[in-house]
């Protein structure tokens, strides 16, 4: 298991996140013709979620991974040639904050006032199109400041490599599985708050299972076999569609680790939440 320090975080971020905080909102929203006027109580949540959110999300350093062509779009080399198995791809991987949790239906509504969702503050929130995720998320970005946005496919799949070193086979021990996951066999069918579950040694939250979660198929840098760049052109990996990895509280035991599927930006679904990534600026 690589050992990753998630402690050193920048120290003034959250400081700086306050500071910024409602100057940018009043510029976003403050000289609009139809102006939101916040009273006292939705300033103080709003501060609070930008805060809680910020300090909730664990560093993961750049890295450089092999992965197998065929787990990508590309499979084929500069001279357009078939790229065989053995022909692994390097993807370089900057470093990133990920969110130790997915997205609460609390932190949705004080966001998306308009739009907001009914249910338990604490469990993921669902149901959503692709469109509305990135609404949030670039609501999110202009009152913080900062770069929130959807994980990468790759930057994905490194993390659950790290995870995965840390989860027992589900034929091993059921018991240490249901420690951290919430799945078919003991979710009563139904979401679950998040973190109620052991957390992965990284410190995430529900990687696996309860809410599967929406992925971006774009890859950050990719480099072919014999060290050429590959460009990653979202359009070419189908960026009309989005990705859902992890599983759910639906996925059957046996089924969450290899959990991979493709919708399109206007499905909704009651087992697909989103988790954030915020980018080291």
């Amino acid at each position: 298991m690589k050992k990753i320090n998630t402690s050193n975080y920048p120290l003034s971020l959250s400081v700086i996140l306050l500071v910024l905080l409602l100057p940018n909102y009043a510029a976003q929203f403050g000289s609009a013709p139809h102006s939101i006027r916040l009273n006292a109580e939705e300033k103080n949540d709003l501060e609070n979620l930008i805060f809680t959110i910020t300090e909730n999300m664990v560093y993961i350093p750049k890295a450089t991974i092999e992965i197998n062509p065929f787990d990508t779009p590309y499979q084929y080399d500069e001279n357009n040639l078939p790229l065989s198995e053995a022909d692994f791809l390097l993807v370089k991987i900057d470093d990133f904050f990920i969110s130790k949790y997915e997205v609460t239906i609390k932190e949705w509504n004080i966001i998306m006032k308009e739009k907001k969702k009914i249910g338990p503050d604490l469990q993921p929130v669902s149901n959503l199109s692709t469109y509305e995720v990135w609404s949030f998320i670039d609501q999110l970005n202009q009152i913080s400041g900062k770069k929130f946005r959807l994980p990468f496919i790759n930057e994905w799949n490194y993390v659950a490599d790290l995870t995965n070193d840390q989860l027992p086979s589900y034929s091993t021990d059921s018991c240490q599985l249901d420690n951290m996951i919430w799945y078919r066999q003991n979710s009563n069918s139904t979401l679950q708050q998040v973190a109620l579950k052991d957390r992965s040694q990284l410190g995430l939250y529900d990687f696996f299972g309860n809410a599967a979660e929406l992925v971006s198929p774009y890859y950050s840098a990719l480099e072919g076999p014999n060290n050429t760049a590959i460009e990653s052109d979202p359009l070419q990996v189908g960026w009309q569609h989005i990705l859902v990895k992890g599983g759910s509280y639906q996925t059957p035991r046996q089924a969450f680790h290899c959990y991979n599927k493709i919708i399109s930006h206007n499905y909704r679904d009651g087992t697909i939440g989103f988790r954030l990534v915020m980018q080291v600026q």
